[in-house]
């Protein structure tokens, strides 16, 4: 069992119970529906459903995939020591990523290495990427093109 939740637009939300099933309550008739799982270990999922009319049931069956992960440690070229609180960035056109539904647009997450200077990105949809470390005291560098696939 894993905890997700399902979102109807911005009008609800609920848990799944521990067989992943979810019920909602009533809906504003006339509108179509976006309902969205999300976790943070797993590549969201999206589905429209037509308006539901007043008494009217309906079934949706949502599938999340295993979300991708990506981790890196970053170190100074100079001494081999890592590098500590620098940002890095992840870009790319994806669906989801540690639940957040970015829709298809180009997006960009950020991360700061740790003390060891260890950076994670998880629940990523499968997709390409690029990785940028930022800094004020080295330059600027990125990975090229990476390619996520599931889990």
């Amino acid at each position: 069992m894993f905890d997700s939740s399902a979102v109807l637009s911005d009008l609800g939300e609920t848990e799944t119970d521990a067989d992943g099933r979810f019920r909602l309550g009533p809906t504003p008739p006339e509108i179509e529906l976006v309902l969205r799982a999300k976790h943070p270990d797993y590549a969201s999922a999206r589905e429209r459903l037509a308006p539901i009319a007043p008494g009217e049931g309906r079934r949706a069956d949502l599938v999340m995939l295993d979300g991708g992960r990506l981790s890196g440690h970053v170190v100074i070229t100079e001494s081999g020591k890592p590098a500590k609180q620098q940002r890095v960035l992840l870009r790319g056109t994806s669906m989801s990523l540690d639940s957040v539904d970015f829709s298809g647009d180009d997006f960009e997450v950020t991360d700061y290495t740790d003390g060891e200077g260890m950076f994670s990105f998880r629940g990523i949809s499968p997709g390409d990427y690029e990785v940028v470390l930022t800094s004020l005291e080295y330059r600027t560098t990125r990975t090229g093109t990476l390619t996520i696939g599931n889990g």
